[in-house]
């Protein structure tokens, strides 16, 4: 459902069920998320191929803006190359989110995309891999005292 641009009403300008669904309930439902996964344990990233970190699954959506958004604790590159993390819809690529120098770590990084997609189903998915052979690690918890949070990707509808 797509983003509807509120009216101005007028004083005595008649409120029909048609008007209010499409200007409040559609409104908010349209902010609402659209997914939202979490990963809640570390993610090893070996070798020089992608390896998924977290996936929205499939969605089906208007060919309307939205932000993809991702977070983790914390990722720390091997000692040996680079470290990218990437957003892709099915397979391909849509660029680097995040990219690491040799033995680097990034506290807390959060990062947002905000695209068009076509009318469709998408499967947004983050996925990291190294430029040299070498272990990375993405992590994650499962919250409570002194633990890391959760990872997560989140869509949601941006109004336009």
């Amino acid at each position: 459902m797509p983003w509807h641009t509120p009216v101005t009403v007028t004083t005595g300008q008649l409120l029909t069920a048609t008007n209010w669904n499409e200007q409040v309930r559609d409104n908010i439902s349209y902010l609402k998320d659209i997914a939202y996964v979490e990963f809640m344990s570390n993610v090893s990233v070996t070798g020089t191929a992608f390896v998924d970190i977290v996936s929205s699954g499939a969605i089906t959506y208007a060919a309307t803006p939205i932000a993809i958004e991702f977070y983790c604790f914390n990722i720390t590159c091997g000692a040996s190359g680079i470290l990218e993390i990437d957003i892709r819809d099915g397979a391909t690529d849509l660029g680097k989110l995040i990219d690491l120098n040799t033995s680097e770590t990034i506290r807390a990084p959060f990062s947002t995309r905000t695209l068009t997609p076509t009318a469709g189903s998408h499967t947004y998915t983050i996925s990291a891999k190294n430029g040299a052979s070498q272990t990375s690690t993405v992590r994650a918890g499962a919250g409570g005292a002194g633990n890391p949070l959760p990872g997560f990707i989140r869509i949601r509808g941006i109004p336009s």
